[in-house]
This record gives C-alpha cells, sequence and structure tokens, in this order.
C-alpha cells in the first residue's frame, strides 16, 4: 500500500502496476547490482531421448539429475544435445529466457513449474520410429517473481490514471 503524500491518492491499479514491475526489478537486479542477473533451478525429469544434455553457460544438466542451480547474467547460450548431436541451441543474452519461453507451462507447487518441450529440426516436429514426437520435460523452481514466466511481461502495462 503506497504511503498518503499530501492530498495524491494512487489508484490500486497503477500501485498494482508499480508493485509488479518492482517485483521484475527485484528479481534481475537482486542486491542492486547494475547488470542484470537471476538465479534458477532445474531438474530434469522424463524424455524420450537417450542421452539428452541441456548445456546453459558452461552449466549442464542431464536426464534424471534432481534440482541443481544456474546463474544468468545475459551471456550464457543454451544447447540442448543427444549423446553429442546437437538438438537445438539459443543464443544471445536473452538465450535462455528463449529457451525456456518455447515450453508449454504447467505448475507444479510453490515456485516450481514442469516444463513440456516437444523437439524441432527446421520448424518441423522431430519424431520417433514409431510415429510419436519426441519430447523432454524438465523442471524449473523459481521463488519470488518469476521472470521466465511470459506472463510477467505480457500482463505489465503501465495504466492512464496513476493519481485520483
Amino acid at each position: 500500500m503506497p504511503a498518503p503524500v499530501g492530498d495524491v491518492r494512487l489508484s490500486p491499479a497503477f500501485v498494482e502496476f508499480f508493485n509488479r514491475a518492482a517485483g521484475l526489478s527485484g528479481s534481475l537486479y537482486a542486491d542492486g547490482t547494475p547488470s542484470p542477473k537471476f538465479n534458477f533451478k532445474l531438474g530434469q525429469l522424463e524424455t524420450d531421448v537417450d542421452g539428452l544434455t541441456v548445456k546453459i553457460g558452461s552449466q549442464s544438466l542431464a536426464i534424471g539429475e534432481s534440482l541443481k542451480p544456474f546463474n544468468w547474467s545475459g551471456t550464457e547460450d543454451v544447447q540442448v544435445s543427444a549423446k553429442g548431436a546437437p538438438y537445438g541451441s539459443y543464443s544471445g543474452p536473452w538465450a535462455v529466457f528463449k529457451f525456456v519461453s518455447g515450453a508449454t507451462w504447467h505448475d507444479a507447487g510453490p515456485g516450481l513449474t514442469r516444463l513440456d518441450r516437444e523437439m524441432e529440426s527446421n520448424g518441423q516436429k522431430m519424431k520417433l520410429p514409431d510415429g510419436r514426437i519426441m519430447f523432454y520435460r524438465y523442471q524449473l523452481q523459481v521463488f519470488g517473481t518469476n521472470p521466465f514466466r511470459p506472463f510477467e511481461w505480457s500482463s505489465l502495462r503501465c495504466v492512464p490514471q496513476v493519481a485520483r
């Protein structure tokens, strides 16, 4: 709730907008750092692809590993491979965000999300010999405001009336 200043009263819609923006800012610039960074955990649940590995920067996650910490600072590329063969990559400062945003989201408890990915090559779904689409699932754990969640960004809109 905003502190009253004179006769100016902030609209509830603006207070909500401001709090959401502050939550995202606090997640990306924790401890007042001048450059964005973000800590999260990933864990692999299941896949139908032998030897699948996800590498984010210098850290990697293999099939069956439990949640392990990862860091984003804008310099990490993402590579998905199976037994050394590439199955997808994302590069640039927002690579981790691109990797996460391409998945289907399922809430799995407080701070925990299950992400499902169908594997593609050149825009085509990759299939197993029996016709099933190749996939992998992994868990994402974030406490507090989750800057990976597309909703946090798409619903962030400044309001026309700040004060009343």
